[in-house]
């Protein structure tokens, strides 16, 4: 079974329901266009590292930097595994 990547939209509708009841202060839709190529799994394991950082940082509110940082060390850990495969075969 193969799974299309979520579109623009339904990145941004998918990051509102993940977010509903955080107070979250920045663009959905700056965040989805950012979030291009990445599946449901991928957007929803940053978002969550996003909220643990708001919550261990004492904070009440989510802003869109904490998922941009989350979403750079993701890209950065993703680009070092393709990396380390390359290099193994």
């Amino acid at each position: 079974i193969e799974f299309s990547l979520p579109t623009k939209t339904e990145r941004e509708l998918y990051l509102k329901r993940l977010l509903n009841g955080v107070h979250f202060k920045g663009s959905f839709e700056y965040i989805a266009k950012n979030m291009s190529l990445l599946s449901y799994a991928d957007i929803e394991r940053i978002t969550i590292e996003g909220v643990k950082t708001m919550i261990l940082e004492g904070r009440e509110q989510l802003r869109s930097k904490d998922i941009s940082e989350q979403l750079k060390a993701f890209k950065k850990a993703s680009n070092e595994a393709r990396m380390k495969t390359r290099i193994i075969v």
